[in-house]
């Protein structure tokens, strides 16, 4: 359990500083000093607060938040079980109540930021989104304190943005957006808005299609890996549907002309020709395998990196790079050969060069 006499000790030391020097910015005795790290004696009120200001944390940091934290968490767990049945009058009240008690929780203050955000959503509470924007603005003061690796200054950011979309204050909300929009995660949500509250059709096209770029690569590594994950665990008949969707899915965005597709659907067939092998499916892996050769030759004929001739996609220039090979057949090739099962393996290449020579 951590305690008072730790904690003054421990944000001493990240300041490299010495007990003399604490007990000088202090206007304390060494001895004094000595003592709190030491568990003998605990300072004044007045002096704890002067420390948690001095150490740019909380009183409650200070004082050992662990001291209290089961009962915190009773409480946030109450709040989130009345949330999920949508009673949402009596976690509002239980949540005003532990924020008097723990106004320095981080935990507390953004799961009741999360709790508003909700309720001033589901009854269109106006009242209820300021209160949402005030604690998240109080969970960012508090983010030192977090420990959940899915919840960031990014993320609080965008429930921001969203309180400000519920307040209908759309420039703000815009504006946070594209302030926040590290590697383009939220060009998505900014094409949306765009396009739907501003009107804005050019400006917009930009945006959605860098996010329909970015979430169909993202899309291609989610069935990718459910392949994988799938045929690990045996489950061919799963592993073959998800690449199968993704690949009726893929070609939709296909233009008339060569594209990086053609080269990306090879690589797909290729995966499901290995899975199909492995369950002893020849006949549909034989197909298959003729599938990929086919955009294989396809895109090696006319290698198209860019990403710009994909369907529904304007005014963005990206390129696609991956480490299938320069030329597509090759990387077929080659990733049969990567097999580590050996029979499998050779079951591969003979296959390959079987449809090779048709």
């Amino acid at each position: 359990m951590i305690t008072i006499a730790q904690n003054i000790k421990s944000f001493r030391k990240q300041r490299l500083m010495t007990q003399e020097q604490l007990a000088e910015t202090l206007g304390v005795t060494v001895g004094a000093v000595s003592k709190w790290e030491a568990g003998l004696t605990t300072p004044d009120l007045s002096l704890i607060v002067t420390m948690a200001s001095f150490f740019e944390t909380s009183v409650d940091v200070l004082l050992g938040y662990e001291l209290h934290k089961q009962s915190v968490e009773v409480i946030i767990k109450s709040i989130s079980e009345l949330r999920n049945r949508k009673r949402f009058d009596e976690a509002a009240a239980m949540a005003e109540q532990a924020l008097m008690k723990y106004p320095n929780c981080f935990e507390l203050v953004y799961r009741c930021a999360s709790l508003y955000a909700l309720k001033g959503m589901e009854e269109s509470s106006k009242r209820d989104q300021r209160r949402a924007l005030e604690l998240y603005n109080r969970s960012l003061e508090l983010i030192d304190q977090n420990k959940n690796d899915k919840i960031n200054v990014w993320t609080i950011k965008n429930h921001i943005a969203n309180c400000y979309m519920g307040l209908e204050e759309k420039d703000k909300a815009l504006e946070q957006l594209k302030m926040n929009n590290a590697d383009g995660l939220n060009d998505a949500s900014i094409g949306f808005i765009l396009a739907t509250d501003f009107k804005k059709p050019d400006e917009a096209l930009k945006y959605l299609s860098s996010a329909l770029i970015s979430e169909t690569t993202s899309l291609l590594r989610v069935a990718s890996g459910y392949a994988s994950a799938f045929a690990q665990k045996k489950d061919y008949k799963k592993a073959k549907e998800v690449l199968l969707w993704y690949l009726d899915f893929y070609s939709a965005l296909k233009p008339d002309e060569p594209s990086y597709i053609d080269k990306e659907e090879a690589q797909l067939y290729t995966s499901l020709v290995s899975i199909e092998m492995e369950e002893g499916e020849i006949d549909s892996a034989r197909l298959h395998l003729s599938k990929a050769l086919e955009e294989a030759s396809i895109f090696d004929a006319s290698p198209v990196y860019s990403l710009s001739n994909l369907k529904f996609v304007e005014g963005v220039e990206m390129t696609a790079f991956d480490n299938f090979g320069i030329s597509a057949k090759q990387g077929i090739l080659d990733s049969f050969k990567k097999e580590e099962d050996k029979e499998l393996r050779a079951k591969l290449i003979s296959l390959w060069e079987q449809t090779v020579k048709a």
